[in-house]
């Protein structure tokens, strides 16, 4: 049977990361990569796996891929510190890599797409932007690497194939914890920004908010998980709202303009 590894990556996790290293017990190894915990994280990882491994956060695709080259074995499952796998997709994931080893090459899957169902303020939510959440996670070493920040997925090169069972996801503590998930998520893709030149707009920081919140809130039903689904559906369009302006603020409120608006525009 192939053997299969699974891919952590923590900081200050420890109201999570328990749950989810025990829905791991069934791969073969472990691998973490931490960022500088400093609660009780380490302590409850290093109970699960000795392969721990501190590294800088250099964003998600760079840890989720420096994780998976500390990885033993060809088939890898990616799982956040807020996740956890159901004894039913752990049982489909064994079965899947056992059955693929086995596969002639034109019926080979290297990844595998599965659903993710997540539960915030009290209740699992099923409308809105976050269903259908479809993510791959489970994909063969040697054909799939992260890619993306801060939203980061696996690009796989090659057929892929799709799970029934859902992975579970814890996202946020609250509304204040969405909120400063959501500033941050709005910064780091400043940088992704720069890299393809992307240029601002005033149509896209006015409208696509807005396009945004009608999108999530009506066409996908958001209200239809109550207060839960309208706080989604607004901070969302909130995100969107800041990341274009932070773009503008790049572009026009680096250190040297500011330097040179005060000296010119000096009472």
């Amino acid at each position: 049977m192939p053997k299969l590894s699974a891919t952590m990556l923590t900081c200050n996790s420890e109201r999570t990361v328990e749950a989810a290293l025990k829905s791991l017990a069934f791969a073969d190894e472990i691998v973490v990569i931490d960022s500088g915990s400093t609660d009780s994280t380490l302590d409850i990882v290093r109970n699960y796996t000795d392969k721990v491994f501190s590294r800088d956060w250099t964003g998600m695709e760079d840890q989720y891929n420096y994780a998976q080259d500390k990885c033993s074995f060809d088939w890898v499952f990616g799982l956040d510190s807020d996740e956890d796998v159901p004894e039913g997709l752990a049982l489909e994931i064994k079965q899947t890599i056992e059955r693929q080893d086995e596969a002639s090459a034109d019926r080979k899957c290297w990844g595998f797409e599965m659903q993710r169902r997540t539960f915030f303020l009290n209740r699992w939510i099923r409308h809105g932007s976050w269903v259908p959440d479809r993510i791959t996670r489970l994909y063969h070493k040697d054909h799939g690497r992260w890619e993306g920040n801060p939203h980061c997925g696996v690009k796989v090169h090659g057929k892929i194939g799709v799970l029934t069972s859902y992975v579970y996801h814890y996202s946020y503590t609250g509304i204040s914890d969405q909120l400063k998930r959501l500033d941050r998520y709005s910064s780091d893709i400043q940088d992704s920004y720069a890299r393809n030149h992307k240029s601002f707009s005033v149509v896209n920081l006015l409208l696509n908010p807005m396009a945004c919140f009608i999108k999530e809130y009506f066409l996908k039903r958001g209200f239809m998980d109550g207060i839960p689904g309208l706080v989604i559906a607004f901070n969302d369009s909130c995100y969107v709202f800041n990341k274009y302006a932070k773009l503008w603020e790049r572009k026009h409120c680096n250190p040297e303009k500011v330097a040179d608006s005060k000296q010119r525009n000096r009472p």
